[in-house]
């Protein structure tokens, strides 16, 4: 919710609550690999958000965070793949 209305700060102290109850979730997952992409470990945050997408293939937020961040890797290829993932899956997302 806070992501869609732009609010990044609220949805990161949101998900770190998530964090602190289900670490292992895909959305604690998800909020590991947000935390790592705030603070430039791009590697970091693809290996979470590839956990939260394992852990619920449904999670359109993961591949979106993972496209992110690959496009901050250059990895411009990918990140299409990601983001086209993810309008698959909810076409309001991309």
């Amino acid at each position: 919710l806070y992501l869609a209305a732009g609010d990044r700060t609220s949805a990161l102290t949101s998900l770190k609550r998530v964090q602190e109850i289900d670490p292992e979730s895909a959305l604690g997952q998800l909020a590991f690999g947000m935390q790592e992409e705030v603070n430039r470990r791009f590697d970091q945050a693809i290996a979470h958000y590839d956990k939260a997408i394992e852990r619920n293939v449904t999670l359109v937020l993961g591949y979106l965070g993972r496209a992110r961040t690959r496009i901050q890797k250059s990895d411009y290829a990918r990140a299409l793949s990601d983001a086209t993932e993810a309008r698959r899956r909810d076409a309001t997302s991309a």
